[in-house]
């Protein structure tokens, strides 16, 4: 299971063989890799810096890169919360920031999903019906929308989505783009909260306008190094996982607009030019700080289509519920402090003063309004709901609704940390949009959305997880609007929902702790050889047998020996000849774990990263066949002359899937055409002559 494993793996081999970028194809030979490699580069060079070979390189990379994104998501979530303190309160400890930092590294990178207390909650409801408990199903986690009336063959109506998530990820060992943009996307998070500092100065209070703030000038040396950073970040994670890159836009943008309202105190005409001519600025860099490898990579895909797939609701909650109900109790406060604040006194309404400054004209009717646009988004979010039955769409509108009111009131009422209060609320409000944006529309030519879902949901639990975060810590903080002198009962009121709230998350938090304790074990076993233990990601192969392909089973020992003699006496990056097979089997094992390119690897692959050209990848696959099966040795030495083979690879695959007589012919042809380089009981590799 995870059929992108071995095509890392074969990148990375392929990346650190090449010896100028773009990098060759390992799987259409002649080709240049038309994919999104910069991840697979950085690996690259670790490996060649510090000398360790590529198959122990691949498992080192995983906890490193674990490490990196959980030392990203605790700079941001910490910085974020010692800022909005210390623009609260003047040399305030580190005890909460620290706290908070630490709750978003692990949310990002070791809690789970809510299936896993669903699977724990399924077993005991067995166990009490006289059944034994059940095997923890570490991978249904990572598939857990899904529709229950979708039976075949009706499956034009199904999704494949995928619901991974960081742990899984880790867990899974899996080291494919979306893994490896995980520390880029946190980095742009924290160039972006860099951004933000740098507008109030470094954690400075918030003044409005007109109460003494100092101006600075538009773009300072700082500012417009903090800005080269952003675009590096941006374009990096673009070459690293396209499917971040709109996402890291949006996210700089973002930035950019609150360093700019921090830093002038309004949103007049002036701050949205600067702002805009910023985000123009970041993205033209962006442009052109990886242009050699924008211009050497095609996107064949690059439009939307309306989607015609839905997620229920519980299904969505199931996967990012701990973080959604954290931002609900949040907002909700908030709220309810704003509306305790607002009085009726005769025909109109008053905004009582609030301990971050007097009261100001106009927001009176700014409350009015705000009760006229949370009706009609309640209305709207009802008509979702009801006329096209999206439940989730309609609850992620209201909550965006929630969440710009609140906005709203940082913005119309700026309290000292309203910068970064924004910047948490600004993250969470992406990840909701990324949800909402998932069920509206897919990529085009995507399989039934799963690769939408997949991609957008890992950004939007990163992002929600170091919003949560953050909102955690703020709820731990006295309420932000008190207002005047309340009842007993009121106050009474106010605590008991504050320990329940507090209360509702924690339980959830345990609940997100049942699948990284449950799932680890489950996949310790989930391999071919449980004996031993071992950094070598070929190891297992002195030891195992292949017995899941229908063609009959292999004993792995000998493709080890024979691969380590080629990555040992191999120079340079010929060609070789290998068998194919359906998705997911052992096929194409010699480029996966050598690097060198095969005439056509994993056909499926391959037709998606030249969608153009799918024709050509089917011919390939058509010559492959022609090449094991004739026993015509003028036409066979033909073919490895146009393809340019050097190394013609037969094992026990090739004798599993191709008949014996096209297989004899290479024995045939020992001497004239071919020379036998290496055999064993079960391979030979025969070199083509010059």
């Amino acid at each position: 299971r995870g059929g992108e494993k071995p095509m890392d793996f074969a990148y990375l081999n392929a990346v650190i063989k090449s010896t100028w970028l773009p990098p060759y194809d390992p799987w259409f030979s002649g080709g240049s890799l038309n994919y999104y490699y910069f991840g697979q580069f950085t690996v690259a060079a670790l490996a060649k810096l510090t000398g360790i070979v590529p198959a122990v390189a691949f498992n080192l990379a995983i906890p490193w890169l674990a490490a990196l994104a959980a030392a990203g998501a605790f700079t941001v979530a910490f910085n974020l919360a010692a800022l909005a303190q210390r623009a609260r309160s003047r040399g305030a400890g580190l005890r909460l920031p620290l706290a908070v930092g630490v709750a978003g590294a692990l949310a990002v990178v070791l809690l789970g999903n809510l299936d896993g207390a669903a699977q724990l909650a399924q077993g005991l409801l067995r166990v009490s019906d006289g059944f034994p408990f059940p095997h923890f199903d570490f991978w249904r986690s990572s598939r857990l929308i899904h529709q229950p009336d979708c039976l075949p063959p009706d499956f034009a109506r199904c999704g494949f989505e995928i619901t991974e998530f960081p742990y899984f990820t880790f867990l899974f060992a899996d080291l494919h783009a979306h893994l490896l943009a995980l520390p880029y996307a946190l980095f742009t998070l924290g160039a972006g909260l860099a951004l933000i500092a740098a507008g109030a100065g470094a954690g400075a209070a918030f003044v409005p306008r007109g109460q003494g703030q100092q101006r600075t000038a538009p773009v300072t040396l700082a500012g417009g190094a903090l800005l080269l950073v952003l675009a590096l970040a941006v374009s990096a994670l673009r070459a690293t996982n396209s499917w971040d890159y709109p996402t890291a836009m949006l996210l700089a943008a973002g930035a950019i607009l609150v360093a700019e309202w921090t830093r002038r105190g309004d949103l007049a005409l002036p701050t949205w030019l600067w702002a805009l001519l910023k985000v123009a600025l970041v993205y033209g860099l962006a442009q052109l700080l990886f242009r050699p490898y924008l211009l050497h990579n095609v996107q064949f895909y690059d439009s939307l289509e309306r989607s015609r797939w839905v997620t229920p609701l519980y299904q969505y909650l199931g996967v990012h519920g701990l973080f959604i109900v954290t931002l609900l109790v949040y907002l909700m406060r908030e709220l309810v402090g704003l509306l305790q604040a607002v009085r009726p006194v005769g025909p109109a309404l008053r905004m009582e003063a609030s301990a971050a400054g007097g009261p100001q004209a106009g927001l009176a009717w700014g409350a009015l309004a705000w009760a006229a646009y949370a009706s009609a988004a309640a209305s709207f979010a009802l008509y979702i709901l009801l006329a096209r039955h999206e439940a989730t769409a309609a609850f992620l509108l209201l909550l965006l609704a929630l969440l710009v009111a609140v906005a709203w009131r940082e913005l119309a009422r700026p309290r000292p940390d309203s910068s970064w209060r924004l910047a948490g609320l600004g993250l969470a409000g992406l990840a909701l949009g990324l949800g909402l944006g998932v069920e509206w529309f897919t990529l085009e030519g995507d399989i039934n959305r799963q690769n939408t879902v997949f991609k957008f949901y890992l950004q939007a639990w990163d992002l929600l997880a170091v919003s949560a975060a953050f909102t955690l810590g703020l709820l731990l903080l006295p309420d932000s609007l008190p207002g005047a002198a309340r009842p007993r009962w009121r106050r009474l009121l106010s605590r008991s929902w504050r320990t329940a709230s507090l209360a509702a998350i924690g339980l959830l938090a345990v609940a997100s702790i049942v699948y990284p304790v449950a799932a680890t074990p489950e996949r310790e076993g989930d391999r071919f050889a449980t004996d031993f233990r071992s950094l070598d990601g070929m190891a297992f192969m002195a030891r195992s047998l292949y017995s899941q392909d229908a063609q009959g089973p292999i004993d792995l020992r000998y493709d080890y020996e024979a691969i380590s003699w080629m990555q040992d006496h191999i120079e340079g990056s010929p060609v070789v000849l290998e068998g194919i097979t359906p998705l997911y089997r052992w096929g194409n094992r010699v480029s996966v774990y050598t690097g060198l390119p095969a005439i056509v690897g994993w056909d499926w692959h391959q037709k998606q990263q030249r969608w153009l050209y799918q024709h050509e990848v089917e011919a390939r696959r058509g010559v492959v066949d022609t090449l094991y099966t004739t026993a015509d040795q003028a036409l066979t030495l033909a073919l490895l002359r146009q393809y340019q083979v050097r190394y013609v690879y037969v094992g026990q695959l090739e004798r599993n899937y191709y008949a014996a007589p096209g297989l004899a012919k290479f024995e045939a042809m020992a001497g004239p055409a071919l020379e036998v380089v290496y055999r064993n009981p079960q391979v030979t590799i025969y070199r083509v002559r010059d």
